[in-house]
This record gives structure tokens, sequence and C-alpha cells, in this order.
């Protein structure tokens, strides 16, 4: 079982719905994951509290900062843009987390800071159509 620290070295890797493969120069150290699940709540008159059921977990949410950098960076942001509009599942091997099948929620782009493109995202891990 590789460290932390051999993960660390890995690749970060996204392909998204449309195919395309990324690969960002740099992962944040920040990198966030929660867990949900699906739970059934009930109410009943005169009865105080809620009555909760905890079904199955829900797909690991993650919220996940990556960076375009360099000459390119903003033609690359444009494209992962461009990627995903897509609907198509993500495919990403992280360092920390390994392979996950991931939607993105939401994307937010920064471009302030010179030659970089800030990228955070917050993805879920999904089920593939033919897995339900």
């Amino acid at each position: 079982m590789a460290s932390w620290i051999d993960r660390q070295t890995t690749d970060f890797v996204i392909v998204t719905g449309d195919r395309v493969t990324y690969l960002p120069q740099y992962l944040i150290g920040t990198v966030s994951k929660r867990l949900d699940f699906n739970i059934s709540r009930f109410e009943f008159k005169d009865v105080p509290g809620t009555l909760v059921i905890r079904r199955e977990a829900m797909g690991m949410a993650y919220d996940i900062e990556i960076i375009f950098q360099g000459a390119s960076h903003l033609y690359t942001s444009e494209d992962f843009l461009k990627s995903a509009k897509n609907k198509g599942a993500w495919n990403i091997a992280h360092p920390l987390y390994g392979q996950i099948t991931v939607q993105p929620l939401n994307i937010e782009f920064d471009n302030r800071d010179g030659n970089i493109t800030r990228i955070k995202t917050t993805v879920i891990e999904t089920i593939l159509n033919g897995d339900v």
C-alpha cells in the first residue's frame, strides 16, 4: 500500500464527459470530502421529535481545487469549461482518492493571479446508468 506521500506524487488526471483528458499542473492540498446518507424523515402529529430512517450512503462529495498555469492557461481553462458542459460523467484519477467517477455540481473560475487559472468545483460520485 502506498503512503500518503507517495500518493501525492501520482498524477492528477481528469477525463471529462466528452472524453478529453486534462492534466492540471497543481492539486491544492486542501481537498475535502463529505458523505451524506439517503434518509426518510417522518413527523407525527402530537408526537415530539422526528423518526429518521437511514438508507444507503449517497455518492461521496468532493470539493476540489485545481490549477492550470502557463502561457496557455486561459485557453486550457476555456477548453475545460466547454468540456465541463458535456453531460457525461467525469473519470478522475486523484492522488489521494484514487479512481472516482463523478458529476460536477458547480465550477468556479478565478483568473486574477496572473498566469494561472484556479478552478474550484464540487463533484459527487455517481453510479452509471447501467448500474441501477
